[in-house]
């Protein structure tokens, strides 16, 4: 499965959103209502599900859907 395409399921199964909905600019916390609690549970799952290591620090800096893509697709260019 497409990484972008991963990275949406993730969040909207984390959420209970729709994936078809979700928007690249959509906010994490205004429109998503992410938590902290959500957010560090976001940084898990991208940890497992791609092999990747993502600091909680760098979660915080992330504030729409776009940012999360961005960087993700970034680790993965520098791991593979």
């Amino acid at each position: 499965m497409d990484p972008e395409v991963k990275v949406r399921q993730i969040i909207c199964d984390l959420l209970s959103c729709d994936v078809e909905e979700l928007s690249d600019d959509a906010f994490l916390a205004d429109d998503l209502s992410m938590t902290p609690d959500d957010l560090e549970e976001l940084v898990t799952l991208l940890n497992d599900e791609f092999e990747i290591d993502v600091p909680e620090v760098d979660g915080e800096d992330w504030e729409t859907v776009s940012d999360v893509i961005a960087y993700v697709l970034e680790k993965l260019g520098h791991e593979q």
